[in-house]
């Protein structure tokens, strides 16, 4: 019998049963809010013989097709990892799609394609001012009840913000 780093050639034939990459990860789905894109998909189950290969971590590129730039990957790891993926400070009015790979001890898929999106905004909605009326002049405080503002939002009234 001959070795291989203190590994006969039995053991080499068994642990080189097509031990290879797992399948894609199965239908990424993107969605927005706002400049946020989450990306979510369902785990590929990869069995050779009785051995069960567990996905280690994944990996999700994104890449604007508006101005056809490459986002930063996103790497989700854990035991088992997540499938879900978060990209922030997206380009309002600019398309993106994704792309997932599986990666296991001993390999990485092939890339698996999401659908394209387009980032927009979620308009407001107000749903009251108190008070309703009132002079400009008086410094006094209006609030603003609703829905889907967003941090560091300006509000004019007339020509005094």
């Amino acid at each position: 019998m001959c070795q291989l780093s203190g590994t006969t050639s039995t053991e080499v034939a068994i642990l080189g049963l097509n031990l290879g990459a797992p399948s894609v990860p199965i239908n990424p789905f993107a969605s927005s809010v706002n400049t946020t894109a989450t990306i979510n998909w369902s785990a590929p189950q990869i069995t050779v013989g009785p051995m069960l290969l567990l996905i280690t971590s994944y990996s999700v590129s994104g890449t604007n097709t508006t101005t056809n730039t490459f986002l930063a990957p996103v790497t989700v790891s854990g035991n088992p990892p997540a499938t879900t993926a978060t990209f922030s400070s997206l380009t309002v009015g600019d398309s993106y799609t994704f792309a997932v790979t599986a990666t296991n001890v001993f390999r990485t898929s092939s890339a698996s394609g999401s659908n394209s999106i387009t980032i927009t905004l979620t308009p407001l909605l107000i749903t009251s001012i108190s008070p309703s009326s009132g002079a400009s002049s008086t410094g006094a405080v209006v609030t603003i009840s609703g829905s889907n503002f967003t941090n560091n939002a300006t509000v004019t009234f007339g020509s005094v913000a």
